[in-house]
């Protein structure tokens, strides 16, 4: 009579446990690297993609939109908000529709760059920019709003947003 074993020796189980654990071991460091770096294009594109959003409400709307930095909306302040500007004031207003509005905190890591533009990372005018009813950026000063916004993460990695005085959004290495 033969005896025919099935199933594994505790011994083979604690080999595969082994190599589970250094395969693991060996990959989470690989992935905790790459999270700053994914978190901080995350947040640059989702500001490229509201910056675009505000180009388009306003050409659709025939209205100016603006996308404000460091606003306080209903005693919130929040790093960056769209809004329609019905009053074309470059300033949030009571009554005014809110289309966005973003915390940089929802990516931890991320903030804004304070060694570039005035000190805060932002380099539109009264860190406002406004998009007309043809989709062309404006600031407070009647001018074109062209400029940029550097966010960088706690690896020092920059990335800027960039907005054309013809209303082109970019994002491009710090």
């Amino acid at each position: 009579m033969t005896h025919v074993s099935k199933g594994f020796t505790i011994v083979e189980l604690i080999v595969v446990i082994a190599m589970i654990g250094i395969l693991v071991a060996w990959a989470v460091p690989a992935f905790l690297s790459t999270l700053p770096n994914y978190r901080l294009r995350s947040a640059a594109r989702d500001l490229a993609s509201n910056l675009q959003l505000a180009r388009m409400k306003a050409i659709s709307t025939s209205s100016y939109v603006c996308l404000s930095f460091n606003v306080n909306i209903n005693g919130t302040t929040y790093d960056y908000a769209l809004y329609a500007d019905d009053d074309r004031d470059f300033t949030y207003d009571a009554g005014e529709t809110v289309i966005g509005r973003v915390k940089l905190s929802d990516y931890p890591g991320v903030s804004f760059d304070t060694s570039k533009g005035d000190g805060d990372g932002v380099t539109f005018a009264n860190n406002c920019l406004a998009f007309d009813p043809r989709g062309l950026p404006r600031n407070s000063a009647g001018g074109f709003g062209a400029g940029s916004v550097y966010l960088k993460n706690t690896r020092n990695k920059v990335k800027k947003v960039v907005v054309s005085s013809a209303g082109r959004i970019r994002i491009e290495e710090g």
